[in-house]
């Protein structure tokens, strides 16, 4: 009986020792084992947008995987960097985003520009972000000794005229004066007083006034001059494009 207690025993003690074993083997396997990640292959600038030039990969501890990387080429190739990323690091995903996401636009060709328009000179305050929309200049000239000019002596004046600035610009952003996207419902919100809950309990429109848009470098100087004319004898007017 005795010899039959103690094979037991050694049988108990070979399985747990081989379970240890194995379990040893697979946590040393799984902190030593490495895999191949992206890294930075040169020091990469905030704002560029990253290509495959700009990349390498490198073999490192799997453990890694596990943290909010990228791990292949063409996970990042065509992001741009949201800041300054060291030759060799890893690449986390906070670090590099989709163009449209940083910028506005994924069209890296293109300008973002923002102005400020009266609602009633935008298709009544309508213009929402993806809508297409045309740009226009409107030139008044006052003549000497008239400066209370009606509209229509102005525009029957020579001088005055009308231009396309742009067509068909997409528009990225809309805005109110305070900053606040434009045409949501703004009611309560957490961790306000209940005087606060009170006066904010009836959803208010938030009403555009700044329009954010995607343009050529030439077409985006024009605006941002056009904002320095409006004090003047210029005003800026903007409609829904057509649709095509």
């Amino acid at each position: 009986m005795r010899r039959h207690a103690l094979v037991l025993v050694s049988l108990v003690c070979l399985l747990v020792s081989g379970a240890v074993g194995v379990f040893a083997r697979h946590e040393f396997g799984r902190l030593v084992a490495t895999t191949s990640l992206v890294v930075a292959g040169a020091e990469i600038p905030a704002y560029t947008l990253i290509t495959p030039e700009l990349l390498t990969t490198r073999e490192m501890a799997r453990t890694l995987e596990q943290e909010p990387v990228y791990r292949r080429v063409e996970e990042v190739a065509g992001k741009i960097s949201t800041g300054f990323i060291q030759a060799g690091a890893l690449i986390y995903t906070s670090q590099a985003v989709a163009p449209a996401a940083f910028r506005l636009t994924d069209d890296e060709r293109l300008e973002v520009v923002s102005f400020p328009v009266k609602p009633e000179r935008a298709a009544g305050g309508q213009v929402r972000v993806g809508h297409r929309i045309n740009i226009y200049r409107i030139a008044l000239a006052v003549g000497p000794g008239k400066p209370d000019a009606s509209p229509e002596e102005l525009l029957s004046q020579r001088s005055a005229a009308v231009e396309v600035l742009a067509r068909d610009v997409p528009v990225v952003d809309v805005r109110s004066t305070q900053g606040e996207p434009a045409g949501e419902l703004v009611g309560r919100s957490h961790g306000q007083s209940q005087m606060e809950q009170q006066a904010a309990a009836a959803p208010r429109y938030v009403p555009m006034s700044i329009i954010t848009v995607a343009v050529p470098p030439a077409v985006a100087m024009d605006l941002v001059r056009l904002m320095g004319e409006t004090r003047g004898r210029y005003e800026l007017w903007v409609t829904l494009a057509p649709l095509m």
